[in-house]
């Protein structure tokens, strides 16, 4: 039941003037009763606000994680591709007595499973063509007697023009840019085991 707020007579709910005092009644609906439009835009645009920037920082910390880890998988499968590409490949100069004198991968993976090796991976952890190239050594017989066999990193551009033009080194891991070579039974340019920052004092 309504009260007058006047005099404090009761009233009915459909009553506009107070039957004791004559006064006119204020609407006794529940005139700003709950949360007005404007302060539900405002909370609404906040949190969007406050989303937005948890995002932003869940983003900042786990895409750059993501990627190091997505790349750094590609550089081990790399790695291991030219592990047993070279082994097949030396398996195949045991029989030979030299390396298949071709110019590309693709003609390797040929002349390599027609010799009923098995077979040679043909792309990189990037989804690029290895690279592979042969020559004869000064002095030794004819026919190519070593060999590289390399891919170019993430960034799919070789450091040299030639291939016998790499030499012995180890770099960082997490320089996904560099080339990766094998040659001759061995790596030529790899990545190092651990960061030379997580290796130690050296000897």
């Amino acid at each position: 039941m309504a009260f007058c707020p006047h005099c404090g007579t009761g009233v009915g709910d459909a009553d506009t003037l107070c039957r004791s005092c004559g006064q006119t009644l204020q609407s006794t609906a529940k005139k700003g009763t709950g949360v007005p439009l404007v302060v539900w835009l405002v909370a609404g645009a906040g949190c969007v606000v406050v989303g937005i920037a948890v995002l932003g920082i869940l983003a900042a910390i786990f895409i750059p994680n993501f990627l190091d880890a997505l790349h750094k998988a590609k550089e081990k499968r790399t790695v291991a591709d030219l592990r047993q590409n070279s082994a097949v490949l030396l398996s195949y100069a045991v029989d030979h007595e030299v390396f298949p004198e071709v110019g590309s991968i693709d003609d390797l993976a040929t002349v390599i499973a027609a010799a009923g090796l098995p077979e040679v991976a043909t792309l990189d952890g990037w989804k690029r063509p290895y690279r592979y190239e042969c020559w004869r050594e000064e002095g030794s017989g004819p026919g190519c007697t070593s060999f590289r066999l390399a891919s170019a990193g993430r960034d799919g551009v070789f450091e040299h023009d030639s291939l016998a033009d790499y030499e012995g080194e180890e770099f960082d891991p997490i320089d996904y840019d560099r080339d990766v070579v094998t040659g001759d039974g061995g790596f030529i340019q790899f990545p190092a085991r651990k960061r030379p920052a997580e290796a130690g004092p050296g000897p």
